[in-house]
Formats: C-alpha cells, sequence, structure tokens
C-alpha cells in the first residue's frame, strides 16, 4: 500500500483535475475517466491513458490508478459495468477500502 500524499502529485488529487473538489474519491474517480462509449477496452488501454493519475480513498491515502491495476485479474473490459465490477474487486482485493460491510 502506498505512503504519497497530495505533495507526491503533479496535480491536486483534490482540485478540478482531480477529484473535483474531494468529492470523487476511488471507484467514483475512476468512473469519470471514460465514457461508456470508450468500451470495450483493455486494461492495458486504460492504464495507458490513467495510469499514472491519483486516487483519493481517505483523507491520507493516494494511489496511483497502476497500483489499482497490480490486482486486477482481468485483460479487458466489454462494458463500463464489466469495468467496475473487476477494479471493486482489485480494490477490495489490494486492501484499499477503509470500510468492510459485515456480511
Amino acid at each position: 500500500m502506498s505512503d504519497r500524499t497530495q505533495s507526491d502529485w503533479p496535480i491536486d488529487p483534490d482540485g478540478e483535475e482531480g477529484s473535483n473538489g474531494m468529492r470523487r474519491f476511488d471507484m467514483a474517480i475512476l468512473s469519470k475517466f471514460e465514457p461508456k462509449a470508450a468500451f470495450p477496452m483493455t486494461a492495458e488501454e486504460f492504464l495507458d491513458r490513467h495510469g499514472a493519475k491519483p486516487v483519493r480513498f481517505n483523507h491520507q491515502q493516494i494511489v496511483p490508478v497502476s497500483e489499482i491495476f497490480d490486482q486486477v485479474s482481468v485483460n479487458s473490459f466489454a462494458t463500463k459495468t464489466e469495468f467496475h465490477h473487476a477494479v471493486g474487486e482489485a480494490i477490495r482485493d489490494g486492501g484499499l477500502w477503509e470500510y468492510h460491510a459485515a456480511h
């Protein structure tokens, strides 16, 4: 897990280029990177476009998209919904979620 801070990024992850004034975090900001019409898409294409961008998970933790994708287990996404399922699983598997619902 990364211990990078806001000052480690070329753009402010909480600014307009990053997470829209701290209103979008984790999966929500990833969703904004590509429209539904961009799918199908490979994981490699997504990483080429967005791998270095910062994603804030909480008030301390900011990681690059590429770190999230270290845990993505599929090579392509037919739809944006498939993208969300794969990335959500990767976020949980990578220990990036602070909150885990009891089952």
